[in-house]
């Protein structure tokens, strides 16, 4: 673009957080990834990436493995989700990694 960033396409990633069909996935990792602080630039769908839209109920049950390191998450959407988590998003989550989430402007 003129203002020389970078176009992203975010498209997938709604998808990928949208869809029931992935129940036997174990290992997600999206970390690296400025997901949770960029606009998706879609009218008709949320503004941004919801963190607990990837563990929300259903969605991965058999997920063992999520990796948000340095995804820049603000604590708010830490909150929401840790919340997530708590109502059962991932009952069978054993490894989690949230390191350098720090770095997120709040």
């Amino acid at each position: 673009s003129e203002t020389g960033e970078e176009e992203r396409d975010y498209a997938p990633l709604t998808t990928l957080l949208s869809t029931d069909e992935l129940k036997e996935l174990e290992e997600l990792d999206l970390s690296e990834n400025v997901l949770f602080d960029e606009r998706l630039g879609d009218d008709d769908g949320p503004n941004r990436v919801s963190a607990a839209a990837v563990v929300s109920a259903g969605r991965f049950p058999r997920l063992r493995a999520l990796n948000l390191s340095s995804t820049r998450m603000s604590s708010e959407e830490t909150v929401e989700f840790a919340n997530a988590l708590r109502e059962g998003g991932a009952p069978l989550l054993e490894d989690l990694d949230l390191s350098g989430k720090s770095e997120a402007v709040e």
